[in-house]
């Protein structure tokens, strides 16, 4: 599992500038504390003095229980950009990883221990590559592509031809999700006439779906009556 570190850097000043107000309008306010890699980390005032808070429970107004490291200079502090940028690096330079490939859903379920929510799903075509399709829960898909897990897109749920089924751990699709997937996938080959979402088949018009698939469409609505 890679983990994203702590990037230590020093302040060089920290300056007061309104902050307070942009942040819930804490008691204490904020300031930001430059650092010298060039980036600032948010520090909350607190009796007077500025920390950079680690941990601890915010409530009606007041810190409790908390820890933190006070913002002066010379002191190396926390830098979230520099942290977020070594963590983007160690992802990209990580081995290409595969999906685990299986002919039906229950292959999967028979041949995964603790199968968890999200981490296994239909293989769809998307043009000349195949993606496994897996679902995020709040009808938010993922497509991974299944020869190197780090090519991922945002699905809408495409329902499309399944060659057969896959599994993947769940750390890819949180490396996928913290790389940021990309926004755009062609429709994947189905043997019925349109691409269409799970999110149509259940919520979507049945009559304009209907029209929209065509009568002798596999995943055409029903007629009621």
């Amino acid at each position: 599992m890679i983990k994203r570190e702590e990037a230590l850097r020093e302040v060089t000043e920290v300056v007061n500038d309104g902050l307070g107000s942009k942040f819930g309008g804490r008691a204490g306010g904020f300031r930001k504390a430059h650092l010298l890699c060039g980036h600032y980390a948010l520090v909350e005032t607190i009796g007077g003095k500025p920390y950079q808070i680690e941990t601890g429970t915010y409530r009606d107004g007041k810190w409790t229980d908390w820890k933190g490291t006070e913002a002066v200079v010379g002191q190396p502090l926390n830098c979230v950009t520099c942290s977020a940028e070594a963590y983007k690096r160690e992802l990209l330079a990580r081995p290409k990883q595969k999906a685990k490939r299986y002919g039906t859903r229950e292959k999967v379920i028979a041949a995964v221990k603790n199968l968890g929510p999200g981490e296994w799903g239909p293989v769809h075509q998307h043009g000349n590559k195949k993606y496994v399709q897996v679902y995020l829960g709040g009808h938010v898909w993922l497509a991974m592509n299944i020869t190197n897990l780090m090519d991922a897109y945002d699905d809408p749920g495409w329902t499309g031809d399944e060659f057969g089924w896959a599994w993947v751990p769940q750390e890819e699709i949180r490396y996928a999700l913290d790389l940021g997937v990309k926004k755009e996938l062609p429709p994947p080959r189905r043997s019925g006439n349109n691409p269409v979402t799970y999110d149509a088949l259940m919520f979507g018009d049945q009559d304009k779906l209907r029209e929209y698939l065509g009568e002798d469409d596999p995943l055409a609505p029903e007629k009621k009556g």
